[in-house]
């Protein structure tokens, strides 16, 4: 432990004749003779015993001059020379200046007595602005190194303490600001980044924490009356509370909002887990239909806190009613995909089925009656007439294809949109994450849809396959009947030359 005053008293042999600790600093002055200036030892062992994240310094000042000591610079010589420049009898003043760092975190508390004497002579928006900026420089967590006193005050995120602290988190605190911001609209969130639990004490040991306490108490309620309230502003030190949005808020001093006990267990119980919103909204419901007026809102009892959790009783039981509703429709849509499906499957089936029979009719009728026989069609000689029956029949056949692929995609696209309709429907019932969670994060509908595009896919690439064989056999009529009728066309040059030929022998 190191009382940093009294081994100052003890350096110069007297009392302080002032101190004051804030925040980023620490300062003290003292009232000394030349005789009573300590020797540079004494200097030096008590810059010495400072704590290496902070910058100390002393300036002491005569009515000639004066001489500037700290851990960082070579004073030595000139402290010695200013000594012995001075008269027996003359005053100086010396100024102890230490500037507070931090590190990991930390930062030191001197004199706890004159740091919780400036802690509670801030106004209250003065204080949410200074441990805003700390937690901006600390992280989420604050942690004040006491070096005059043992014992401990801690609470979720801050501490005062003379020993290392191990934090337990058993909520981020990021998570808890989050839910805090998503249940409630405080417009100087950006400004004042705390929350109830900064100021929730849960353990105390030792004495001379009995100023923190209280003011720890007074901020933890200020702050559930915000984040209780529907909207809520912080200006002038004063803070304008709406509960109701169809009414206009009500104007408070902040030192108005410190004394309800019943205000910051109502928080506790609407932001303990992550149903904050509904149950954020039954509170506001129930405070205004309890509190009519701006004093009855500083009034809050018991009795509005039983009534929110009787009315979040009711709300669950409704709540469930829903929830197994949609369950149910939920299976029956499952059941019904399923026939849906299963019909889906049947008709790309069905349709594969029937162009597959027309196709051999086709060609059986093609070749019963002797519109092509093997013979003609070794010899190249197909009718322009069967090779264009037979292109058409292909084409519609590709046709018939394409509808159908169409028209079951057209019917998948309607049973997803029916889910769709299905899940929107409990939207303003359910928030999001509980709504992906009784939907199966969508798995019936991602099974269903699998399995539709499998079986298409399959039927679809044989369909493909006959559709191919069926252009590869008009492909080689059309080949065969340009070549036959080049063939026919040589033969009857060929016939004419002869006869021509003939001709003129008789001649």
């Amino acid at each position: 432990m190191f009382d940093i005053i009294q081994s100052a008293e003890m350096l110069f042999g007297t009392v302080a004749s002032s101190c004051k600790e804030i925040i980023p600093e620490f300062n003290c002055e003292y009232r000394i003779e030349k005789n009573n200036l300590p020797s540079v030892d004494g200097l030096v062992a008590f810059l010495g015993q400072n704590p290496e994240r902070d910058r100390i310094s002393i300036t002491i000042t005569s009515d000639t001059g004066s001489v500037f000591v700290s851990d960082e610079t070579v004073w030595m010589d000139n402290y010695t020379s200013f000594r012995d420049g001075l008269f027996d009898g003359d005053e100086v003043v010396a100024a102890i200046r230490i500037m507070k760092g931090i590190k990991d975190g930390r930062l030191t508390v001197y004199n706890l007595s004159l740091f919780s004497a400036f802690l509670c002579n801030l106004k209250m928006e003065q204080l949410f602005e200074n441990f805003t900026k700390l937690f901006s420089e600390c992280g989420d967590h604050v942690a004040f190194q006491l070096l005059d006193t043992n014992g401990s005050l801690r609470t979720s995120s801050i501490s005062f303490s003379d020993n290392d602290v191990h934090w337990i988190d058993r909520r981020a605190r990021k998570e808890i600001l989050r839910n805090c911001t998503d249940a409630s609209v405080f417009l100087d969130r950006m400004r004042i980044s705390l929350i109830p639990q900064d100021f929730d004490i849960n353990a105390l040991e030792g004495n001379g924490f009995e100023e923190i306490k209280v003011l720890f108490e007074k901020l933890r309620t200020v702050l559930s009356y915000v984040y209780l309230a529907n909207t809520a502003t912080v200006v002038n030190d004063k803070a304008i509370l709406q509960f109701d949005p169809s009414t206009k808020g009500y104007e408070y001093e902040m030192n108005q909002l410190t004394d309800n006990v019943v205000v910051p267990l109502i928080y506790e119980w609407v932001f303990k887990d992550d149903s904050c919103v509904d149950k954020a909204s039954i509170a506001r419901k129930i405070i205004n239909t309890y509190c009519r007026d701006k004093e009855s809102i500083l009034a809050i009892d018991d009795k509005v806190l039983n009534s929110i959790k009787s009315d979040y009783v009711i709300y669950q039981k409704n709540h469930v009613d829903q929830y197994i509703d949609m369950k149910n429709k939920i299976s029956e849509f499952i059941v019904d995909s399923a026939g849906k499906i299963q019909e889906l499957s049947h008709d790309i089936a069905d349709a594969f089925r029937n162009n597959f029979v027309a196709i051999i009719v086709f060609l059986m009728t093609v070749l019963l009656t002797d519109s092509i026989d093997f013979s003609q069609f070794l010899g190249r000689e197909i009718s322009p007439k069967v090779t264009a029956v037979c292109g058409v029949f292909t084409g519609a056949t590709l046709l018939y294809f394409i509808a159908t692929l169409i028209m079951g995609n057209q019917k998948w696209n309607w049973l997803k949109q029916s889910y769709t309709d299905l899940k929107k429907n409990y939207d303003g019932v359910f928030d999001s994450k509980d709504l992906d969670e009784a939907f199966n994060h969508d798995e019936p509908l991602k099974n269903v849809e699998d399995q539709y595009k499998s079986i298409r896919n399959k039927i679809s690439a044989v369909w493909i396959a006959l559709i191919l064989v069926l252009v590869i056999f008009t492909g080689i009529l059309v080949w065969q009947g340009n070549h036959g009728t080049a063939q026919e066309q040589t033969q009857v040059e060929e016939t004419v030359t002869q006869e021509e030929s003939t001709a003129q022998q008789q001649a």
